[in-house]
Order: C-alpha cells, then sequence, then structure tokens
C-alpha cells in the first residue's frame, strides 16, 4: 500500500534534467546527450565568463551546428586577459610592482590628487587633470594619442572606484548572431548608453614585427595597439599586436562599419605605460538600442582624413583592400588590410 505514494513523491522531487525511471527504491538515471556544436560551444564560453565574473555569452539560433568549424572548437576565449606564447613578452608586460604609481586615496573624486594620474595626459582647458569617466561612463575626454591610465592593484581606493571601469567584469550580456552580408557579428541584448564600457579586446599578444609571419588566416584578427600612435608624428619604442585568431573574446566577432557605433580607446591597469602594451577598450561612441550590431571603425584615420578634406571619400580600392559592405550612408567603398 505504501509503494505507489512512494513512487509519486519521488518523481515529483526528481529534476527534469536528466530523465530518469523510478523503479522501488531505486533510481535509474539516464545519462544526458553530451553538448555538440554550438550549444557545446555556447557552454565553453560561458563558463570562462563566468569564471571572469562577466555575464553571458549567447550563440545565436541563426548560426548553425554545420557552421561552425573546428578551429573555433579548438578556439580558447579569453575574457579580460592577454595570451602570451613569448614568455619573454610577458616578462616584459609583468612589470615589477615598484613600478607602479599607485595613489593612496578613500575615495578617488580629483585626479590631480591621485599619484596614479600622474602620467595622464586628460586635462581640461587650464591643465587640471581629469578622470577619463564620468558616472561609471567614458566622457571621451582623452585626446588623440592619450593612454587612459585606471587604478591599478596598488591602488588604495575600493574596487568600487570610478577610475576602475575597463578592468571591471562585463555586466552586459552579449550574443553572436548571423549578419546578412558580414558573416557573423556581435550585439547587446540590452540598451546601452553612449560611454558605456562593453570590453576590452584580447588574444595573442605579439611583435608588430612578427605579424608578418602570421599564418594568413590570422590577419583578419590581428588589432595593433597603436592608440599612442599619432598619423604624421614618429612614434619611437617598441611596437606590438594582438592576435585573437586562436585566443580571445566575443570582441572578435565585431565587424567594420564607417559609421560605428563604437569607439576604441587605449587603457593600462595591469601594467605601466612604458611597456607599450596597453589593452584596447571598446565603448559606445552614442546611444545604441538592444539589438543593434556592435561596430567598430578599422581604419579610423581614413574617416580622419576624409573629415580633415585631405582625401577624397570615394577612392580607387588597392589591390589589397577589401570591399566594403558596412551598408552605411557615408560608407567609404573599401577597408584597407
Amino acid at each position: 500500500m505504501s509503494q505507489k505514494p512512494a513512487q509519486a513523491s519521488t518523481s515529483v522531487g526528481l529534476p527534469k534534467t536528466p530523465q530518469s525511471d523510478v523503479k522501488g527504491d531505486i533510481i535509474f538515471v539516464r545519462p544526458m546527450k553530451p553538448l555538440r556544436g554550438r550549444a557545446r560551444l555556447q557552454s565553453n564560453w560561458n563558463q570562462a565568463a563566468k569564471e571572469a565574473g562577466a555575464e553571458s555569452v549567447r550563440i545565436s539560433d541563426e548560426i548553425t551546428d554545420a557552421e561552425i568549424g573546428q578551429q573555433l572548437h579548438k578556439f580558447k576565449y579569453m575574457e579580460r586577459k592577454y595570451h602570451f606564447e613569448n614568455l619573454g613578452l610577458q616578462t616584459i608586460f609583468d612589470v615589477d610592482t615598484g613600478a607602479f604609481l599607485a595613489c593612496v586615496c578613500k575615495k578617488c573624486d580629483r585626479a590631480s590628487q591621485c599619484d596614479c594620474q600622474t602620467e595622464s595626459e586628460i586635462t581640461n582647458e587650464r591643465g587640471h587633470k581629469l578622470f577619463a569617466y564620468s558616472g561609471g561612463l567614458f566622457a571621451f575626454r582623452a585626446p588623440q594619442g592619450a593612454e587612459v591610465i585606471e587604478c591599478n592593484k596598488l591602488c588604495r581606493c575600493s574596487l568600487t572606484c570610478g577610475n576602475r571601469v575597463a578592468q571591471k567584469p562585463r555586466d552586459v550580456p552579449i550574443e553572436i548572431f548571423k549578419t546578412k552580408q558580414c558573416g557573423w557579428g556581435a550585439r547587446c541584448r540590452v540598451a546601452l548608453p553612449r560611454g558605456k564600457v562593453l570590453g576590452i579586446y584580447t588574444g595573442t599578444l605579439v611583435r608588430r614585427e612578427d605579424v608578418d609571419n602570421l599564418p594568413p588566416e590570422h590577419i583578419g584578427y590581428v588589432f595593433d595597439l597603436d592608440g599612442t600612435e599619432i598619423r604624421g608624428q614618429h612614434n619611437p619604442g617598441d611596437k606590438f599586436s594582438v592576435d585573437s585568431y586562436d585566443y580571445g573574446n566575443w570582441t572578435r566577432f565585431v565587424n567594420h562599419s564607417c559609421a560605428p557605433n563604437m569607439k576604441v580607446y587605449c587603457v593600462v591597469f595591469d601594467t605601466i605605460r612604458e611597456v607599450n602594451m596597453p589593452y584596447v577598450a571598446f565603448v559606445a561612441s552614442r546611444d545604441i538600442p538592444a539589438g543593434e550590431e556592435l561596430n567598430i571603425d578599422y581604419e579610423p584615420s581614413a574617416a580622419e582624413e576624409i573629415a580633415a578634406g585631405t582625401t577624397k571619400q570615394k577612392q580607387k580600392m588597392s589591390p589589397t583592400a577589401l570591399l566594403c559592405r558596412c551598408g552605411a550612408e557615408q560608407c567609404r567603398g573599401w577597408i584597407k588590410q
């Protein structure tokens, strides 16, 4: 008489997955099918994002298992760190703590009083130092060629300091989806205000002179750390690039647009300015509605030349240029490669 109620009670308490059968006092659990294709990739990426404290990364159902190549299954998702295959470069990046300038502020509210801002080039018209952020948003105060210096691991301010923005875990969910003409792209599933910092470009750090030795398929995923290099001026010091073909995060799927809704800026917090290895942060340059594709200008210097009137908007494509398919009204027609 007690057998049936026991069965009913046990089955009600069982989770929906994995499926199970109950026979007497023995529970037979059916093993879950292993994740494959898109679901497996999404699970791996989300696990890595979760370990970094970041929000989710979703791969749209529009992308089929057949469209996910073997290379992406080998791809290592890294939310916020560089990968170093060259240990010599890692040694350069991981400078001794004695090289850092650190502030002793309880609350960083005046950049002029923060010792970590000693080398910052962000100032107002009177020459007084300013923070790059206001209310947690990028304030677009950094002049061309200036790096944003955030508070670092030696600063005494709390992790909620207003000058710790790009270094914080990504707090908006991202979706990778299939665009109409440009392959895969990235979009945010919530609306973004102007100045919202979405994340940093990660991958394998390489010397600039070694980029030409990379396999051809890597070239489209290389981002030069040239935020401090000003067109028409000599830029001394070592130069580096980031290759996100084998290691990286969702930013590797961000496409080009001649009228982008994001800008990039260089930011330093894990190392010091002198090593020329900043992170590249992606920030909304205007209010972005939920679901709109996120994009940047792959060649902002071309836009600067057009704005300055030093070149024509439509030029004859060079042999190495790629046809631009961004669809913007002011499309330049090509992307330099």
